[in-house]
């Protein structure tokens, strides 16, 4: 077989493996987004943590995670989520908004103050 097209087929099959990865995750998010909709947050929360399994560098389901955790009254997990959210999107205000809500909420006004800065 010619090295030239091994590779691309090989290039293919992983932008193929790539694009299902993403559909599922969207799947899985929409799902989540319907349970979160519904008041059904534990289901949710199961649906956005796979979403993140198959695109664990997806910010907006991570957001997503932190606001089904925060609405079970899960503060740590919430941080955590929020936290991964600013990282790996910096600039959406509402991880931010999360995150700030969420320190207040706490009697962390100091802390919420520093984040809101």
């Amino acid at each position: 077989m010619h090295p030239r097209f091994l590779l691309l087929a090989l290039t293919a099959t992983l932008t193929i493996a790539c694009a299902d990865s993403a559909d599922k995750a969207r799947r899985y998010a929409a799902r989540g987004d319907e349970y979160f909709a519904a008041d059904h947050f534990e289901a949710a929360v199961i649906e956005y943590r796979n979403a993140l399994k198959k695109q664990p560098r997806w910010a907006e389901a991570h957001l997503k995670l932190a606001d089904a955790y925060t609405a079970l009254g899960n503060a740590e997990e919430a941080y955590r989520a929020y936290a991964s959210a600013i990282e790996l999107a910096p600039g959406n205000i509402r991880s931010y908004l999360g995150m700030g809500r969420l320190l207040f909420d706490a009697g962390m006004y100091n802390e919420a103050r520093l984040r809101a800065e």
